[in-house]
């Protein structure tokens, strides 16, 4: 049997396909209309983002802001210059700190019979030396400095390196002690 409603089939077949050939065209043209103004979006932001550059391009090429970027760019470089100075200061100030302190742990140690010519600190490889020449009105005042300083946390006991009676009539001791420094002091200074 023949059946006659084919003709009506393909007329809703061909109905279907027709509608689903527009849907298919709205939908890409809505998906192309979408893709042109994203494009048209960034686009623009693009202009902008130029335009941004072009004001920040004009302002940074002002005069006054070009002296002032320059005089900024010297003083880093002067500062980058100064900075081991500084730092070396920095040190010199601390060693010199440590020195006066020493020096009245040292003037603490002095008794009263014995009085000081000459203080000289030398550094070798072996540590940091001083080397303290005076007078003393007898032996036992030159042995009781170097017991006091023995007793200093500053530096090693004492070595003595001489002691001479001098010529003149009063019995006055001249003699010459090297210490030992525990801690040296201003080595690491260049």
């Amino acid at each position: 049997m023949i059946d006659i409603n084919l003709i009506a089939q393909r007329r809703q077949q061909k109905a279907r396909t027709a509608r689903l050939l527009r849907l298919e065209f709205y939908v890409a043209l809505g998906l192309a209309i979408m893709l042109f103004v994203v494009y048209a979006g960034m686009t623009v932001r693009t202009w902008r983002v130029r335009a941004e550059i072009v004001q920040c391009d004009a302002r940074l090429s002002e005069p006054r802001l070009v002296t002032a970027l320059q005089r900024v760019s010297f003083l880093e470089k002067q500062n980058a210059l100064l900075s081991p100075r500084v730092a070396l200061l920095r040190e010199v100030q601390k060693s010199q700190q440590c020195w006066v302190g020493m020096l009245q742990d040292f003037s603490q140690a002095v008794p009263p019979k014995v009085w000081m010519a000459s203080m000289n600190s030398r550094l070798d490889p072996k540590g940091q030396n001083l080397t303290v020449a005076g007078s003393a009105l007898s032996q036992r005042a030159v042995g009781d400095f170097m017991l006091n300083l023995g007793q200093m946390p500053t530096w090693q006991p004492p070595r003595l390196s001489f002691t001479r009676v001098t010529k003149s009539s009063s019995g006055v001791v001249d003699f010459e002690l090297k210490l030992a420094l525990k801690n040296p002091v201003g080595s690491n200074l260049k």
